[in-house]
Parts: structure tokens; sequence; C-alpha cells
């Protein structure tokens, strides 16, 4: 079964090896390519489960129960948290697209320096499940 944590790691996993892909000459132009399709279909998913999260939660409330609201809303959260992820891809997968077409291939080796200033290497920048995990995880409906 999917859990909330399981979905966030495959795409930490999923992101850290477009981001290591990305700085390899030529490559990174086909991996950023690819982000970009990807984001498309991370924004999609995002909004369907906000919008499964935000249907839970108005029946829920209608139901007055407590527990099902507290369960849709980090639904919501979740869906908000991966169409802002997908958003955010997009626009990284733009922007290396277009710096490894400005200059043949050879400037995604430059996007080395960003990954290393993170203490996790290539990891996302903004971690999935910063807001669905932390702000309560022994709630989590896993």
């Amino acid at each position: 079964m999917l859990s909330i944590r399981n979905i966030n790691h495959g795409c930490t996993q999923v992101e850290k090896f477009l981001n290591v892909a990305e700085c390899v000459p030529i490559v990174g132009m086909l991996s950023s390519a690819l982000r970009v399709k990807a984001a498309y279909g991370q924004v999609v998913f995002g909004l369907g489960c906000a919008a499964v999260g935000g249907v839970g939660l108005l029946i829920s409330a209608l139901a007055d129960d407590e527990k099902g609201q507290k369960t849709f809303k980090k639904v919501t959260m979740f869906g908000a948290e991966h169409m802002i992820h997908g958003a955010l891809n997009a626009l990284r997968g733009f922007g290396v697209l277009l710096l490894g077409t400005c200059t043949f291939g050879l400037g995604n080796v430059q996007m080395i320096v960003p990954n290393m200033w993170k203490e996790d290497h290539f990891a996302p920048f903004f971690q999935y499940g910063k807001y669905t995990e932390e702000q309560s995880k022994a709630n989590l409906p896993y």
C-alpha cells in the first residue's frame, strides 16, 4: 500500500537522479526535458490529491468527523505540496534546458555548483514531506 512517506521518498529518489543527470553535458538536456514532463504529471497528481482532500474535508466537516478532517487536511496539504514541487521542477527543467541549449550542452556542468552547496548533495532544495510529514508525524494516514 502506498503511503505519503513512500511517495515522498520515491519522488526524492527520482529528483536526485535527475539532479545528477542534468550535470552531464548533453545528457542534462534530455534529463531536463524529462523533468519538465514529469513535473506536469506531478502537478496533475497534486491537483487530484488536493481535490480529493478538499472534497473529503468538506464532507467530514459536514459530518462533524474530526479524525476525517485531520486526515483530509493532510491529503490536501500533500496535494498542494506536490503541485508546488511540480511547478518548481518545471521551472528548473526549462531553466537547465535553456542553459544547455545556449551553451551547446556544456553549460550543464555548472549545475554541479548549486547541488554541492547542500549537505545532502543532489537532493531537492525543498524536501518532499516538509509540510505533510513534519506537521504531525504521529497522525499521518498510512
